[in-house]
């Protein structure tokens, strides 16, 4: 699977690299640094996940299985959704501070390409479980499906829209990849995608862009907007999970104070 993603993944580039030339895959590398950052957090809890997915399928333990499937989902949604919706509001001066003025055209392609964030975290989530009960050809027809229809939207996008065509290939791909593996995998998989829990990460990251729309709009240089945007968006959104007494942040919380009784 690792390998059918990293062809995945470098397909984009490839081919705007041909069909556009190097200006056009900078401007795409370019929108795809914050979104890589994001995924590296969030993929890696899958290294995590499997052992202990095999684990609880091998002795049968349905209800620990469960429990971390479900908090392994809110997970996913707690982070992806604020780190999209901050993307939208601040892909400007994210580009502006990271790439330079110079790649004015990659704020529009980042903006586009946001949603993957949500899209790929999911699909590796739901591929530890698959893998954990032997269903990974699940998984690699997925990809393999993917490949063909990136390669079909690139042909056809990025002619008429350079590296927004990509991205724009790339976004409806991943949706594709996550919906065959809900579809085929359907009676692996242990969790509901939306319950109340998950609408409240959206409502609260709508909240927290609220916020950061106008403190985006005081009038400062761009890296110190960018840094009291962030800052005032992680503040909003941890403060609205403490008070709603998210089980993700009191977990943390309660972790935390059993490590210092015992030190």
């Amino acid at each position: 699977m690792n390998i059918a993603r990293s062809i995945f993944v470098n397909l984009d580039t490839v081919m705007l690299g041909f069909m556009k030339g190097d200006e056009i895959v900078g401007y795409y590398t370019a929108a795809l640094k914050i979104n890589r950052i994001v995924l590296a957090l969030i993929t890696s809890l899958s290294v995590v996940l499997l052992p202990r997915f095999s684990y609880y399928v091998k002795k049968g333990y349905d209800n620990a299985y469960k429990k971390l499937t479900d908090k392994a989902v809110n997970f996913i949604f707690a982070v992806t959704v604020p780190s999209i919706v901050g993307i939208l509001l601040l892909a400007g001066k994210i580009i502006f501070v990271l790439s330079g003025k110079n790649f004015a055209s990659a704020v529009i392609t980042m903006q586009i390409i946001s949603p993957i964030i949500f899209f790929v975290a999911l699909s590796n989530f739901i591929g530890v479980q698959l893998y954990s009960v032997d269903k990974e050809k699940i998984v690699l027809y997925s990809v393999i499906v993917g490949a063909i229809i990136d390669f079909s939207l690139n042909l056809l996008l990025i002619p008429l829209y350079n590296q927004n065509g990509a991205a724009i290939g790339t976004v409806c791909t991943e949706f594709v990849v996550v919906f065959i593996q809900i579809l085929l995998g359907r009676k692996f998989l242990k969790f509901k995608l939306i319950n109340w829990n998950r609408i409240k990460y959206i409502i609260f990251s709508l909240i927290m862009g609220l916020g950061v729309y106008f403190v985006n709009k005081i009038s400062m240089s761009f890296f110190l907007s960018l840094i009291l945007s962030v800052f005032s968006g992680i503040i909003i959104y941890a403060f609205l999970m403490f008070i709603s007494r998210d089980p993700l942040i009191i977990d943390e919380i309660e972790r935390m104070k059993n490590r210092k009784s015992y030190s």
